[in-house]
């Protein structure tokens, strides 16, 4: 997963404590169309956010529905969305050239290429984390096993998801992956 590119289309569905699904967005919402599965949690694999498939109609008809509208360059993958800044941000913004949108975006550039290993190592946490308190919250030792992936202790974290699901293990392993690389000094 150190290579992982976020831009894959991967998500892995539950049922309690149970994979009942893998694969692409498409694969994963057809998958549980056709079993009937409306109360399987689905996460995306890169981040462990919780998403949600509207499984009463076809993946295509689904997508239909869900396609943004508004502001934005959608064909350069430009998405417009909201800022929320202090004025004297705002008029500091106004004075850079290029406008703010171009500035803000360099901003956030220069900030992601700093230290991507640690950015990494953070996304990796906290992807496990939300998968963790969704699913595993209520397993024994959770509590030990968060503590033990914000400290990058991989066999403490592993010992205490001992008693758990193999499931749940091998899918919290998975999403903490980058959790126990070392970064590189800032």
């Amino acid at each position: 997963m150190t290579n992982f590119n976020p831009r894959l289309d991967r998500y892995t569905a539950f049922e309690g404590t149970n994979i009942i699904a893998e694969g692409t967005r498409r694969e994963v919402h057809e998958m549980l169309r056709l079993e009937g599965k409306d109360s399987a949690i689905i996460f995306e694999d890169w981040t462990g956010k919780q998403i949600d498939f509207d499984l009463a109609q076809p993946y295509q008809d689904a997508q239909d529905e869900i396609k943004p509208v508004g502001p934005g360059r959608p064909k350069l993958g430009v998405k417009a969305r909201e800022v929320t800044l202090l004025p004297r941000h705002w008029d500091w913004l106004d004075g850079q050239r290029g406008g703010a949108s171009a500035h803000l975006r360099q901003l956030v550039e220069k900030a992601m290429k700093q230290n991507p290993g640690r950015e990494r190592v953070k996304q990796s946490q906290d992807a496990c984390c939300r998968f963790l308190s969704a699913v595993a919250g209520n397993l024994p030792n959770f509590e030990e096993a968060t503590r033990a992936l914000y400290r990058k202790d991989r066999d403490k974290f592993s010992e205490e998801m001992g008693e758990w699901p193999e499931s749940v293990r091998g899918y919290a392993m998975f999403l903490a992956h980058d959790s126990f690389l070392e970064p590189e000094p800032a």
